[in-house]
């Protein structure tokens, strides 16, 4: 009985640890669209990990929005999120350092074209 806790314990703690290693930082974006907050956590040497979150200020619904491999260009990056009609980008970072203290966001609906910004934390 005693072999089957440990091995259980064991295999508990590796999984457990396994999991909150990653091999990257993000970098906080904050700001605010509509009459959303929009929160950019920018993954740090790979942009494929950035997520995007909007959060309503009233009602406190939520959208998480990933990165869209098939829409990527080298300059641009954009978000989808699940059978939604908004698409986000903004400038591709790979190269840019020291990151920028703001990035414009471009949101496009329903043919139509906004812009706003999110500032560093």
């Amino acid at each position: 009985m005693k072999k089957i806790f440990l091995l259980f314990l064991i295999t508990y703690l590796f999984v457990n640890q396994a999991s909150a290693q990653k091999a990257y930082d993000y970098v906080v974006y904050k700001g605010t669209w509509s009459n959303f907050n929009v929160t950019l956590n920018y993954g740090l040497g790979y942009e494929e990990a950035t997520e995007l979150l909007c959060a309503q200020k009233k009602g406190g619904s939520r959208k998480k929005y990933l990165f869209n491999h098939e829409k990527r260009t080298d300059t641009m990056l954009y978000f989808t999120g699940k059978g939604n009609q908004l698409m986000f980008s903004f400038p591709s970072m790979e190269s840019t350092h020291p990151l920028p203290e703001s990035i414009s966001i471009t949101v496009f609906s329903n043919e139509k074209q906004e812009n706003f910004v999110v500032y560093q934390e």
